[in-house]
């Protein structure tokens, strides 16, 4: 009897390594292909509001159709550690470059089942666990880099920090000519102002093999100048001449784990240079060819003001300076008006990752007259005869 029983106590053993041996195999051996490591990308909607075609707004490649990735993974069981995507800090720590990733625009999503592609193949490690983060866009004008706090730091690691040192804004407005709405997009070309965005760290199991879904947040703000007139000027010509912003700081640096939007006061990951790289810093939108006028409202039930959007530019975050101003210069018919606005009285920061409307409403009351008139004085001469 007690040999029966060592008996199917061996046949239970070698059926349970039987199954182990057969996890392995099915680990090592999927023929799931490919397994090849892919990327999707969402973007975080500007905050306060963007009025502008925002069909795909929640898509990276709707601002950047690049972005830099940085990716490491650590094994499950052995803890060691591989740098994936990016340059490796196994010997040294510090600001790293990352690998770049293309939008591909293909609808059939042909980079493995993925629109952003980059070179050199990776794939998945069963046995590992990774983790990634990214900016955007992978231009060489994008000051932002990667930077590890210690030798052998994984991404995502306390004290791992988003740097960017001196970065300047030249001015660039993405409404050259006025138009109906916000154009949000635009600021991706190289050597020119650059809407920086950071993606949030994420983790993936090497088991799962769909692609990696990063998150994008914009760093820097974005000013709207927006100007319309009211219904007392419906079948007037108004035309903006000219609109200026002026005294904002040009350059900053940013360290991304500084930043603290909750706490109060709020911090910013922005420290404004103490001096303007250009002394001439002007955020600016000029008449072109004397167009386009202001709409008219859509009178006479509801007089909905029709403006147009005449500065969208990104700005340093900053507290506002005391002598920034808001200049605009219009004409009515013929004559000419200008209105001068310290900015500080409209906000009193620009804080990362918020999205400001300025708006204008032309409304001016209309000449009119009155008339009286002096009576006569008396002058009187009396003769007696």
């Amino acid at each position: 009897m007690k040999k029966s029983y060592l008996m199917l106590a061996a046949t239970a053993t070698i059926l349970a390594s039987c199954a182990q041996t057969d996890k392995i195999n099915a680990d090592l051996k999927d023929t799931t292909e490919p397994k090849v490591i892919g990327f999707s990308s969402y973007s975080e909607k500007a905050t306060k509001g963007d009025d502008g075609n925002s069909a795909n707004i929640l898509n990276l490649e709707y601002f950047h159709n690049t972005f830099a990735v940085y990716g490491t993974k650590e094994h499950t069981q052995t803890h060691d550690k591989e740098y994936v995507f990016g340059e490796s800090a196994a010997t040294t720590a510090g600001v790293k470059a990352g690998t770049a990733c293309t939008y591909t625009g293909d609808a059939n999503a042909s980079f493995y089942g993925s629109n952003w592609s980059y070179t050199d193949l990776r794939y998945w490690d069963r046995q590992a666990e990774y983790d990634f983060i990214a900016y955007a866009p992978a231009l060489d004008s994008n000051p932002l880099r990667y930077k590890y706090n210690a030798v052998g730091a994984e991404v995502g690691d306390a004290g791992n920090d988003f740097v960017a040192t001196d970065y300047i804004l030249t001015g660039k407005n993405l409404q050259a000519k006025a138009t109906a709405a916000a154009k949000n997009k635009g600021f991706n070309v190289n050597n020119q102002d650059l809407d920086l965005m950071t993606s949030a760290a994420q983790s993936q199991l090497g088991t799962v093999h769909t692609a990696v879904q990063l998150t994008f947040k914009h760093i820097l703000s974005k000013i709207n100048v927006i100007i319309g007139k009211s219904e007392t000027l419906d079948n007037e010509n108004v035309l903006i001449d000219e609109v200026t912003i002026t005294k904002l700081v040009d350059k900053g640096s940013y360290a991304e784990s500084i930043y603290d939007g909750v706490s109060t006061p709020r911090v910013s990951g922005w420290a404004p240079a103490a001096a303007n790289n250009d002394d001439n810093y002007v955020l600016k939108y000029e008449t072109s060819a004397g167009e386009p006028y202001l709409p008219d409202t859509d009178g006479p039930d509801t007089y909905k003001v029709n403006p147009l959007y005449f500065i969208e530019s990104l700005v340093i975050p900053q507290t506002i300076p005391n002598d920034a101003k808001v200049t605009v210069k219009y004409h009515i018919n013929s004559e000419g008006y200008t209105y001068v606005l310290d900015l500080k009285d409209a906000f009193t920061e620009f804080f990362d990752r918020y999205n400001y409307n300025l708006t204008f409403t032309i409304g001016p009351s209309v000449i009119t007259f009155d008339a009286s008139a002096y009576g006569w004085a008396d002058l009187s001469y009396d003769v007696k005869i």
